[in-house]
């Protein structure tokens, strides 16, 4: 083995025991598979063939720039304390790691000795000269117990940076590496596209939802006290809800807290034939209508539905009990109309699932303590859901094959449970919006369920022994929320759209009269303050501005960046794209007018 010299220098001054792993380990795969391709005037990168196929583990063409695209795509890395990178390859994403933030520690995991040997001859990695690097990390030497201890060690925030073609190049290493360091997986990925495929959504349901909240109290009207400093559960559709009936029971027959449903758990609920004082739903799909189809098909009025302002218009339609509604921050359209008369307060913030909006929501009103049932947040006897749910993964044991992409994560009672992306997603996102909101008050009683940080656990039962004793309930709390938006300025702010869409037209028209003259320099000044007249429109903001936040804003950032350059050249590629954005706006118009039509009618 010919290692480059100061490869060579680093490894016997550091890293010694390396050299007795390279030495008495054979090569994990056949020769020819792996192998390191050269091009005059280009990095190195390595080939790996796998079934005939060749598979490259950096870019072919400019590894550092795909190295940045890598880095970049973690937003928040300043906000974790260490970094472990699985997959090292030749060491591109890691240089540029330490370049940009070099006071961040971290380690390196990687699994096939092959590549780490061709990396040691051919690329030069004094980048990892550096006192805060821990260690580097192999399959061969690493077993499992000995990866949980180096996380017990750290007992830090913790992220994992993949090198993404290691996945495709190296499945069953990934998997094994996977139900070990699952947790800390960056899933923003998941949010992302839900919360993109959801835009159009989201306003679709405010407009149509708009008569609704017109005519149905906001949980944050004048007088909403009566959760202040009062105990709040929030009941969630994890298998431990099944353990919790008969407290929750005795809990509601005696007023000793605020019994909320999240989502599915009002079917266990209802099975179980304990009714709690309301439900709560942020789902803006049609079929989450389902949800709620025994109490429809049963007619069941007794417990009122606290509704997003974004909820899936069917939910709100068809429920057959009260309505009580919040605004969302996803809500742009409520916003609008009610204008001034809505305060920030009033408005909550969306989240991955509807247990943290729900935790959101009673923090603002000062529900303390609140208290977690059944969030489970991991598999629990091989179940997602808790007893009577027919539909999704329903109730029944989930097949034991579609455990392979799930992983350990810290339970509880001190051991360990498994879950899967979604579930640690909405984990996160509680735990994030916990710490955010310094909400000092949480209590998980959850059995067997995962751990979530900031909150302290304590099983319901010992909790009714200990301190949720006294009637608290007030049996009248309904009456205390009642209507309070201006119908006056509603209809004012109903009237003034017609200006603003004539004024967006205009805008629109003067933007595709620049066509004809792309190539003129002299007209780019004149294409952004076009852009800033559409950006700041009043009608765009609050209905196609909602209904495209994903494009508009990769739009606004490359405008910019472009502007920011100072060049008085025409850009033609952005101004394509932002025609393009402009046409797809008008097609949403076609879409909305009636729902608008209809706001108006009821208005007027």
């Amino acid at each position: 083995m010919l290692m480059l010299p100061n490869n060579e220098q680093l490894i016997k001054r550091k890293y010694k025991w390396i050299f007795d792993i390279l030495n008495t380990v054979n090569e994990s795969k056949a020769p020819g598979e792996i192998a390191v391709e050269k091009r005059p005037g280009r990095e190195p990168t390595i080939c790996f063939k796998n079934s005939g196929k060749m598979l490259y583990l950096h870019s072919r063409y400019n590894p550092r720039e795909e190295a940045e695209r890598i880095i970049s795509r973690f937003e928040y890395i300043s906000d974790y304390d260490h970094i472990v990178f699985f997959g090292f390859g030749l060491g591109y994403h890691v240089e540029y790691f330490t370049a940009n933030f070099p006071d961040k520690t971290f380690s390196i995991f990687e699994p096939e000795l092959d590549i780490f040997r061709m990396c040691l001859e051919n690329r030069d990695i004094s980048f990892l000269d550096r006192s805060n690097f821990d260690n580097f990390y192999f399959s061969v030497e690493a077993s499992e117990k000995k990866l949980e201890k180096l996380l017990t060690g750290m007992n830090c925030n913790i992220l994992v940076i993949p090198l993404p073609s290691y996945e495709t190049a190296f499945p069953e290493d990934y998997r094994s590496f996977k139900k070990i360091f699952g947790q800390y997986f960056d899933n923003t990925s998941i949010i992302d596209n839900t919360k993109k495929n959801n835009e159009k959504l989201h306003t679709l349901n405010a407009l149509k939802n708009f008569g609704f909240i017109m005519n149905s109290p906001s949980i944050f009207n004048r007088d909403n006290s009566f959760l202040k400093n009062k105990p709040a559960i929030i009941v969630s559709a994890g298998p431990s809800l099944e353990y919790e009936i008969e407290n929750l029971r005795y809990i509601k027959e005696n007023g000793l807290a605020y019994i909320f449903s999240a989502g599915s758990s009002i079917n266990t609920l209802l099975e179980n034939r304990v009714y709690p004082h309301a439900c709560w739903s942020i789902e803006p799909n049609a079929h989450s209508r389902m949800v709620y189809e025994k109490m429809i098909s049963n007619g069941i009025k007794s417990i009122p539905l606290i509704f997003g302002s974004t909820t899936a218009s069917t939910v709100v339609e068809s429920y057959p009990g009260k309505l009580y509604h919040f605004i969302t921050a996803k809500d742009l359209v409520s916003r609008y109309y009610l204008g001034n008369s809505l305060s920030s307060g009033e408005i909550v913030g969306m989240a991955s699932s509807v247990a943290v909006v729900t935790l959101l929501a009673l923090h603002k009103l000062g529900a303390s303590p609140i208290i977690l049932v059944g969030q489970n947040l991991a598999y629990k006897d091989q179940r997602y859901y808790s007893d009577g749910i027919d539909y999704s993964f329903g109730s029944k044991k989930i097949d034991s094959a579609y455990f392979n992409s799930s992983y350990k994560v810290p339970c509880v009672d001190g051991g360990y449970v498994y879950t899967d992306d979604t579930l640690n997603c909405f984990r996160k996102d509680m735990e994030s919006y916990i710490r955010d909101f310094g909400m000092t008050n949480v209590i998980n009683t959850t059995q067997g369920g995962a751990l979530i940080k900031g909150t302290s656990y304590m099983p319901l039962k010992e909790l009714l022994q200990d301190s949720i004793k006294d009637n608290v309930v007030d049996p009248e709390w309904e009456l205390k929320l009642c209507n309070s938006y201006n119908r006056k300025l509603i209809k004012k702010r109903s009237d003034a759209l017609k200006p603003e869409m004539e004024k967006f037209y205009k805008s629109v028209n003067k933007l595709r009269a620049l066509s004809d003259k792309v190539h003129d320099e002299n007209k780019a000044a004149l294409f952004y303050r076009i852009i800033n007249e559409i950006l700041e429109n009043e009608f765009f903001h609050a209905f196609l501005y909602s209904m495209n936040v994903y494009e508009c804003k990769l739009l606004v950032k490359d405008i910019k960046l472009k502007n920011g350059k100072g060049s008085d050249a025409f850009p033609v590629s952005l101004f394509d794209r932002f025609i393009d954005f402009v046409n797809a706006c008008i097609k949403d118009i076609y879409v909305i007018m009636p729902l608008l039509a209809e706001i108006y009618k009821q208005v007027s």
